[in-house]
C-alpha cells in the first residue's frame, strides 16, 4: 500500500510539473502581436527581443525578454500589461504625465523600475526604493 501511495504521489507531481511547463510556449519574436513591436521600438530603441513566449491557456498574454534585461508582458492586442526593468528605470516617456506630475508634487525622486496595468485599467508603479504607487484608470492616486 505504501508503494502504491508513493507511486501515485510521484505521478501526480510529474503531471503537475508537466502541466505548469506546458502553460507557456516559446515563440519567435516576430510572432508577438504587431502592436507590441511598435512599443518595443518606441520605448526601447536599439534593443532586441531575446526570448518571446505565448500563454497557451487562453492565448491572451505574451512576454518578451529584451537583451537589456527588461521584461514586457502584452495582452492579445499587443498593449503592454507589465514592464519590468529590474533595477533600471522604466523609460520616462512610457510613464503617464499625471504620474510624473504626482511624483514631482510629492517630492518623490526615486525611479520607477516596474509598472503594471490590470484589466480594469488601474496602474501600479513600483519604485526603486520598493514603494508602490497605485492609480486608477483616470490616473488618480489611490491610497
Amino acid at each position: 500500500m505504501k508503494k502504491l501511495t508513493l507511486l501515485l504521489i510521484g505521478l501526480f507531481l510529474s503531471a503537475s510539473f508537466a502541466w505548469a511547463e506546458g502553460e507557456r510556449q516559446e515563440i519567435q519574436p516576430e510572432k508577438l502581436p504587431k502592436f507590441s513591436h511598435g512599443i518595443i521600438q518606441s520605448y526601447f530603441p536599439g534593443t532586441q527581443v531575446v526570448t518571446a513566449c505565448k500563454e497557451k491557456i487562453n492565448n491572451a498574454a505574451y512576454e518578451a525578454v529584451l537583451d537589456n534585461g527588461a521584461i514586457i508582458k502584452f495582452d492579445k492586442d499587443g498593449q503592454w500589461c507589465m514592464v519590468d526593468c529590474g533595477t533600471e528605470a522604466v523609460p520616462a516617456n512610457m510613464v503617464h504625465g499625471k504620474v510624473k506630475m504626482y511624483m514631482a508634487q510629492k517630492g518623490i525622486d526615486t525611479s520607477i523600475v516596474k509598472m503594471e496595468k490590470d484589466k480594469k485599467g488601474n496602474y501600479t508603479y513600483y519604485l526603486s526604493d520598493t514603494t508602490e504607487l497605485h492609480f486608477d484608470n483616470q490616473f488618480r492616486f489611490v491610497e
